[in-house]
C-alpha cells in the first residue's frame, strides 16, 4: 500500500507541474529561426469560464505586446463564444523562445489549464507570401 500511495503522490505531481508552464514547441522543419515566426494557438474553454477567460486573454496580450521581438498578439473570439484564437508575430525564433517561457505565459497558460475544454494548440510557422 505504501508503494502504490508513493506511486500516487509521483503521478499527481508530475501532473501538477505538467501544467505548471507552456507548452515547449520543437522547431518545425524547415523553420527558419532567423525569420519572424507567426503563431496562431486554439483556445477552447468550457463556457461557465467564459469571463474569466476573456480577462486572462487580455492580460496576456497585454503582457506579451511588450516584450521585446513582440510585432503582433491579438485575441480573437470565434463564432462559437467560448472558441478564441490567438495570432502573434515574433522577430524572430529566439524572441518567441524568450516569450513562451515568460512569467506572463506561463502564469496565463496555469490560469487556464482549469478552464480549458480540449488541449491548447498552438502551431508556428514563417510567412510564405506577403
Amino acid at each position: 500500500m505504501t508503494r502504490s500511495l508513493a506511486l500516487a503522490a509521483l503521478v499527481l505531481s508530475a501532473a501538477a507541474s505538467a501544467h505548471a508552464q507552456a507548452p515547449q514547441v520543437p522547431p518545425p522543419a524547415g523553420l527558419d529561426p532567423k525569420k519572424p515566426v507567426y503563431v496562431t494557438a486554439h483556445v477552447d474553454v468550457i463556457g461557465t469560464y467564459l469571463d474569466k477567460t476573456l480577462d486572462a486573454l487580455k492580460t496576456y496580450v497585454e503582457a506579451a505586446r511588450r516584450e521585446p521581438g513582440a510585432v503582433r498578439v491579438e485575441a480573437v473570439e470565434e463564432a462559437r463564444s467560448n472558441h478564441f484564437d490567438l495570432i502573434e508575430v515574433w522577430r524572430d525564433r529566439a524572441a518567441y523562445d524568450a516569450h513562451a517561457g515568460s512569467a506572463a505565459t506561463v502564469r496565463f497558460h496555469d490560469t487556464i489549464h482549469p478552464w480549458r475544454g480540449s488541449p491548447f494548440e498552438e502551431r508556428l510557422a514563417n510567412l510564405v507570401a506577403p
